[in-house]
C-alpha cells in the first residue's frame, strides 16, 4: 500500500495491510468500525516552509472549511517495524526512527477528534524512544510524552539555531511532554514540564562570544517552553562541569553549578534566574609573556534578571577569589586574593549607561598593584591595561554609578613604584573603607577611610564628596608614616639616604574642580628625621621633629603659609672635603631638569610665609678636612625664634639664636635675612664669646704659619648683605694668643706674626682688632675667607711697621712660672703628694683672679711605653686566669675576665703558656731543665724582658696618656673652684728616653 500527497512526496507505505472489519457497528453507527495491523510501514511526515504538514494536506483540511468525515473509524491498529521520517523544511531538521512500534486507537470517522497513539522505536540505531499522546490529524495535533534515551542533539541542532546556539555534539534522555500542531496559519509548539539530562555537549554561540562550549552534564528540571511566546521555563538546574574556551586565549571551568526558577524569553532575549550558585569558577588566560589565572569560590546570586539592555539581582557574592599572573616581569607578588564579596539590588542599565549597588560588602583580601618603569599603574590581571581607564573623552566617562553603602574591611594592600630606583614601597593593612550615598552624576557622598601603614602608622580619612562637580571636604589624620620607603624620590634634588623618620599629620583636605584647587588646613611633623651622607655613609641632617603648626597649603594660589614652625633637636653635619668643596652644596643644592611647559607660559612662583621658626636644642658639626689636622667644631643648644619668614622679595625675618661651642663658648645669632632669595638681603649680627682658639689651629697654620698653641677668643661679626654686596664688620678680641709651631704653608703671610701677636696683646693678656671687609658676591674672585685674611695682613703688616707705636700702648705682660705634676710611669692618677701640691695652687688662684693656668701633658717613650707594656701584658695574663677559672666552674659568677688576681706563681704560668705561644723556639726553652713548662729565675726574667721590649705601644696611646695627665689635673682643679676658663689645655709632649713622667704647668 502507498498514500502519497497532490506532489507525488510519498506519505505513507506499508508491505502488508490487515483489516478486521465490524459490520454489525458500520450498520447501527453509519460507518465501518475496522482494527488492522500494518507490517513494514514507512511514515513520512514534512512540514513545509510555512509549518503547514503533508498530512493536513493530504486530507484537505485548511482550518476554515469543517474537517472532513471518513467512512470507517479505526478501534485498534497496530503498526509494527514501522520506520517514521520527519521532515521540517522550515528550520531544516531531518529525523528518521526505525523499529517503530505503535499502536493507535479510536481514529476517525471524524478526523478532527483526538485520537490515542502510543510508540515505542530507536532514533539512528542508538537512542531509544517511547512514548503516548493524543493525536489530531486535521487539523494536525499531537500531544505526546516522549521517554528518550541516548538521544544525539544534533539530530535537533536547527530548532537550538533559533535560539543563537550551535550544537556541535550531545546526547540527552529523559521525558519531553510536549504540543505540537500545524495548519496553514502556521505552526504550534509547546514543551510542558520536562526533566531531561544532556551529557558531552559542545557547542558554540551565533551572536555571542567568539568561544568553544563544552559541558559534561547538564540535568534540567521542570523545563517548560511556550513556542508561540519564545519563552522557557526551567525549575531548576545542575551542571556538573562547563568549559568555556574563546578564540583569544581565554578558558573559563565552571563546576558543580546549579540554577533555580529560570525564565528565559527568547524574543526578547532576556532572562531571570531565582538563584544561581557556583562552587568554582576557574579562568585562564595565555598572554605573550606567561599566562592569567583565576579562581572564584562558592559563587552565588539570589533573584537574577539580565535583557539586552539591563542587568539585575537582589543579592549577588563569592565566598573567595584567588588571581594569578605570571605576566608580571618586575618581582612583584603576582597573585590578588579576595576572600568575601556580596551585593545586594545590583542593576545595569546599558541603554542609560547606568551601574547601581544597594550596599557592597567585601573582606579579607591581599592586592598587590605597582607603578612600572614606563609610568603605567599595573595590577595582576590587569598588567599594562589600566594606563587608558577613565581618561577625559573615553567612553567611560558617559557611565554613572551609584552605592547607597558599601564596606571594604581587612584589606592588605601591598604597592611599588618602580619608577624610581630602588622601587618605592609601602603596604596598607587592615585597610577599611566605608562609603555612603555615592552617586557620580548627583549629591554628596560620605567616605570613611582607616588603614595601618607599614605595620607601625596609621591613616584615617573622614569626609564628603563629589562627582558632579569633583569635590571633597575630609579630615585626614596620619600617625608615624615611616618615611624610608620614600628615600628614591630623593634622589631627583638630592645625594643622601634617608635613613629614617615619621610624618604625622592632621587637619582637613578639600578639593575643588575651579583652577585644580587642593587646599590643606592643620599641622604637619616629621619626627625622628635622619639622612646619611652617602659618600661617607654618616649622618647628614637629622632632627627629633619638625612641626608646621597652622599650616594652610593651596595649589591653586601656589602658596604655602605656617604660623609656627618648631624644630626640635636639629642637627646637621657640614664638612669641607679635602678637595674643598660643601657637603651642603654637593647633597642638596644638585640642578634639576624641569619640565618644559608651553612656549610663552611662565610659571607662577611659589609663596611661602611662616610666622615663626622655633629652635630647641639644636647642634651642629663643623669639620674642614681640606687641613691637615682637620678642624672640627661643635655647636650645641642652639635655641631661638626666627619670625615673620617670607618669600617675598622685600620680607625681611628677624632672627634671635643662642647656642655654644663645645659646651663653654656661647654662640648668639641676631638680625634679619630672607632666605628665599639667597643671596639679595641679610642683616646679621653674629657674636662668639670664649671661643678655644686651639680647635681653629689648621686655620691659623694655613694662613699665618703658626700653629695656635692656646688662646680664647669674642668674636663680634656684623654682616649687611643688600642687592648681593656684602659689607661686614669683624670685632675680634683674642685673649692668651699664644702661636706654637712653625708650619710651612704656601698660603701663609710672609710677616712676623708672632711678633705681631706680642705687640698687640695687652696687660691683660687680650688683643682687640677690628677688620672691616666689603665684596660684590658675583665677583668669580669673592671670597669671605680672602676677605678676612687680606683685612688681617693689613692690620699686622700696619702693627708690625710701627712697633714702638704699639709698645707704647702697652704694658708689660708679666713673667712666667712653670711647674709639674709628677705621675707613675703609665700612670695619670695623681698621687697624694702632687694633690698636696695642687691643692696649694688652687688657692693661689683663687687668691689671683687675673691669672690663667696652662697645662701641657707629657709621655716618655721610654719609662711610659714599659709601664703601658706591663699594665696590657698583665691584663692579657689576668684574662686567661678568669677564663681558667669559668672553664673549672668555680667562679664562674665571680671571676670576669679582667678581674683576677695572679699570684706570682699564677703570673710565671700563664706568661710561661702565653710566651710558648708567642715565641715557641725561643732560647729560653732550650735552657729549661726536661718536662718543665714554667719559666722561673734568670729564664722568665729574660722572656719578659723580650716581651715587653717587643710589646707595641703606639704614640696614640702615648698620646692618650699624656692627654690624660692634662685633664685629671685640670679635673682636680675645677673640683677645687677653679673656673674652667681660666684652664688652658696645651698640645701633649712626647719625648724619647727615660726622663720624669710629668705634666708641665706654667701661669700667664
Amino acid at each position: 500500500m502507498a498514500l502519497a500527497t497532490l506532489d507525488g512526496q510519498s506519505a505513507l507505505t506499508a508491505e502488508h495491510v490487515f483489516f478486521d472489519i465490524a459490520v454489525a457497528a458500520s450498520l447501527r453507527s453509519g460507518y465501518l468500525v475496522v482494527e488492522g495491523m500494518a507490517d513494514q510501514v514507512g511514515l513520512r511526515i514534512c512540514l513545509d516552509a510555512k509549518g503547514v504538514s503533508n498530512w493536513t494536506k493530504l486530507m484537505g483540511g485548511t482550518g476554515e472549511s469543517p474537517p472532513p468525515r471518513v467512512p470507517f473509524g479505526v478501534e485498534r491498529f497496530s503498526i509494527r517495524n514501522a520506520g517514521v521520517e520527519f521532515i521540517d523544511e522550515g528550520s531544516k531538521v531531518h529525523l528518521g526512527a526505525s523499529e517503530v512500534n505503535a499502536d493507535l486507537y479510536g481514529l476517525g470517522p471524524d478526523l478532527s477528534e483526538p485520537a490515542r497513539l502510543e510508540m515505542k522505536a530507536s532514533i539512528a540505531g542508538r537512542a531509544k524512544v517511547s512514548g503516548n499522546s493524543e493525536l489530531t490529524l486535521i487539523p494536525f495535533h499531537v500531544n505526546p510524552v516522549v521517554y528518550l534515551d541516548d538521544f544525539d542533539l544534533t539530530s535537533i541542532a536547527a530548532y537550538l539555531e533559533g535560539m543563537g546556539v550551535v550544537i556541535k555534539q550531545g546526547r540527552m534522555k529523559g521525558n519531553l511532554a510536549f504540543e505540537y500542531g500545524s495548519d496553514e496559519a502556521g505552526q504550534v509548539f509547546r514543551l510542558g514540564k520536562s526533566n531531561l539530562i544532556w551529557h558531552d555537549v559542545q557547542w558554540g554561540m551565533k551572536n555571542g562570544p567568539d568561544a568553544d562550549w563544552e559541558v559534561d552534564d547538564i540535568r534540567l528540571d521542570g523545563l517548560e517552553y511556550d513556542g508561540a511566546t519564545a519563552t522557557l521555563r526551567l525549575a531548576k538546574s545542575h551542571i556538573d562541569t562547563l568549559a568555556v574556551a574563546s578564540r583569544n586565549g581565554v578558558k573559563v571551568r565552571i563546576r558543580d553549578a546549579d540554577l533555580g526558577k529560570l525564565l528565559l524569553d527568547l524574543y526578547r532575549f532576556s532572562a531571570q534566574a531565582g538563584s544561581i550558585a557556583i562552587r568554582t569558577v576557574d579562568l585562564t588566560q595565555d598572554r605573550g609573556s606567561g599566562s592569567m589565572a583565576a579562581a572564584v569560590f562558592n559563587l552565588w546570586s539570589n533573584g537574577l534578571g539580565w535583557s539586552e539592555t539591563r542587568l539585575a539581582a537582589r543579592g549577588l557574592g563569592w565566598e573567595g577569589m584567588r588571581l594569578w599572573d605570571s605576566s608580571a616581569t618586575l618581582g612583584e607578588p603576582p597573585e590578588i586574593r579576595f576572600r568575601k564579596m556580596s551585593a545586594d539590588d545590583v542593576a545595569a542599565d546599558f541603554v542609560k549607561r547606568s551601574f547601581s549597588m544597594a550596599k557592597f560588602d567585601s573582606a579579607d583580601a591581599e592586592i598587590s598593584a605597582w607603578i612600572s618603569p614606563k609610568r603605567e599603574f599595573e595590577i595582576p590581571g590587569f598588567l599594562g591595561d589600566w594606563a587608558g581607564v577613565i581618561r577625559p573623552g573615553s567612553s567611560n566617562e558617559g557611565w554613572a554609578f551609584s552605592l547607597g553603602e558599601g564596606v571594604i574591611r581587612n584589606y592588605r594592600l601591598n604597592l611599588a613604584d618602580h619608577g624610581v630606583d630602588p622601587p618605592a614601597r609601602i603596604g596598607l593593612d587592615d585597610l577599611e573603607i566605608r562609603l555612603q550615598g555615592v552617586d557620580t552624576r548627583q549629591g554628596k557622598f560620605a567616605l570613611r577611610l582607616e588603614s595601618v601603614v607599614d605595620r607601625k602608622g596609621r591613616i584615617s580619612v573622614q569626609g564628603s564628596g563629589s562627582f558632579d562637580p569633583p569635590e571633597a571636604e575630609l579630615r585626614l589624620q596620619v600617625e608615624n608614616l615611616g618615611l624610608r620607603p620614600f628615600r628614591s624620590y630623593l634622589d631627583d634634588f638630592a645625594r643622601i639616604d634617608l635613613a629614617k623618620g615619621r610624618l604625622n599629620l592632621e587637619g582637613g583636605l578639600a578639593y575643588r574642580p575651579v583652577g585644580n584647587d587642593v587646599r590643606f588646613s592643620g599641622t604637619a611633623e616629621i619626627a625622628g628625621l635622619v639622612t646619611v651622607d652617602r659618600k661617607d655613609g654618616r649622618d647628614f641632617i637629622h632632627w627629633r621633629s619638625l612641626r608646621a603648626e597652622g599650616l594652610t597649603l593651596e595649589t591653586s594660589a601656589n602658596r604655602l603659609s605656617i604660623r609656627q614652625l618648631v624644630a626640635d633637636r636639629p642637627y646637621a653635619r657640614i664638612v669641607v672635603s679635602r678637595q674643598r668643596t660643601l657637603n651642603l652644596i654637593e647633597n642638596l643644592f644638585q640642578p634639576r631638569s624641569k619640565p618644559a611647559g608651553p612656549s610663552g607660559q611662565a610659571s607662577r612662583p611659589f609663596a611661602v610665609t611662616v610666622g615663626s621658626l622655633l629652635v630647641r636644642d639644636g647642634s651642629a658639626d663643623f669639620s674642614d678636612l681640606s687641613l691637615q689636622p682637620s678642624v672640627s667644631v661643635d655647636i650645641r643648644g642652639l635655641t631661638g625664634v626666627v619670625q615673620s619668614l617670607s618669600s617675598r622679595p622685600d620680607a625681611e625675618a628677624e632672627v634671635s639664636i643662642k647656642g655654644s661651642i663645645s659646651d663653654t663658648s656661647p654662640v648668639t645669632i641676631s638680625g634679619r635675612i630672607n632666605p628665599f632669595l639667597f643671596g639679595t638681603f641679610a642683616d646679621l649680627s653674629i657674636r662668639f664669646k670664649n671661643v678655644d682658639l686651639t680647635e681653629l689651629s689648621p686655620y691659623s697654620a694655613r694662613f699665618a704659619g703658626y700653629r695656635i698653641d692656646k688662646g680664647k677668643a669674642d668674636l663680634d661679626l656684623h654682616y649687611r648683605l643688600r642687592d648681593r654686596k656684602l659689607l661686614a664688620d669683624n670685632n675680634l678680641v683674642f685673649d692668651h694668643l699664644t702661636l706654637g709651631e712653625r708650619v710651612d704653608s704656601p698660603e701663609a703671610i710672609s710677616l712676623p706674626v708672632k711678633l705681631a701677636v706680642s705687640l698687640m696683646r695687652g696687660l691683660d693678656g687680650k688683643i682687640n682688632i677690628d677688620l672691616p671687609i666689603s665684596g660684590n658676591l658675583d665677583d668669580p674672585k669673592f671670597s669671605i675667607t680672602g676677605l678676612l685674611t687680606k683685612a688681617a695682613v693689613g692690620v699686622i703688616t700696619k702693627v708690625v711697621s710701627s712697633p714702638f707705636s704699639a709698645i707704647g700702648m702697652l704694658f708689660d705682660g708679666g713673667s712666667d712660672d712653670a711647674g709639674s705634676i709628677d705621675f707613675r710611669p703609665g700612670s695619670f692618677e695623681l698621687e697624694g703628694a702632687e694633690k698636696s701640691r695642687l691643692d696649694g695652687l688652687a688657692t693661689a688662684l683663687s687668691q689671683r683672679p687675673g691669672l690663667s693656668l696652662e697645662i701641657r701633658g707629657t709621655a716618655r717613650s721610654g719609662r711610659d711605653a714599659s709601664a703601658l707594656a706591663e699594665q696590657q701584658l698583665r691584663r692579657q695574663l689576668e684574662n686567661a686566669k678568669a677564663i681558667e677559672l669559668r672553664l673549672a666552674g668555680g667562679d664562674r659568677d665571680r671571676a670576669p675576665a679582667g678581674s683576677s688576681v695572679l699570684s706570682g706563681e699564677d703570673y710565671r704560668r700563664l706568661f710561661s703558656h702565653f710566651y710558648r705561644l708567642r715565641y715557641p723556639g725561643a732560647a729560653e726553652w732550650a735552657a729549661l731543665p726536661r718536662g718543665e713548662r714554667v719559666l722561673g729565675g734568670e729564664l722568665f726574667e729574660s722572656a719578659r724582658g723580650k716581651v715587653l721590649k717587643d710589646w707595641s705601644i703606639s704614640e696614640i696611646d702615648l698620646r692618650r696618656l699624656a692627654q690624660a695627665r692634662a685633664a685629671a689635673v685640670r679635673s682636680y682643679l675645677v673640683q677645687k673652684g677653679i673656673e674652667p676658663t681660666r684652664i688652658y689645655l696645651l698640645d701633649v709632649e712626647l719625648t724619647p728616653g727615660d726622663g720624669d713622667t710629668i705634666a708641665l704647668l706654667s701661669l700667664s
